[in-house]
């Protein structure tokens, strides 16, 4: 429905949360995958440490 596009924060919380979990979840795999590129690209000590 139309209504449901206009207003997504109409959803039940637990279902946002749950989509804020699964995001948040996503991103840290991307950020891994970014700092495994770039630790191959750069490598250095600092790399360890993040």
């Amino acid at each position: 429905m139309a209504t449901d596009a206009e207003s997504p924060k109409k959803e039940r919380p637990g279902m946002r949360r749950f989509y804020l979990r699964t995001r948040i979840a996503e991103l840290k795999a991307e950020l891994d995958t970014l700092k495994a590129e770039l630790a191959s690209l750069k490598p250095s000590k600092e790399s360890e440490d993040a």
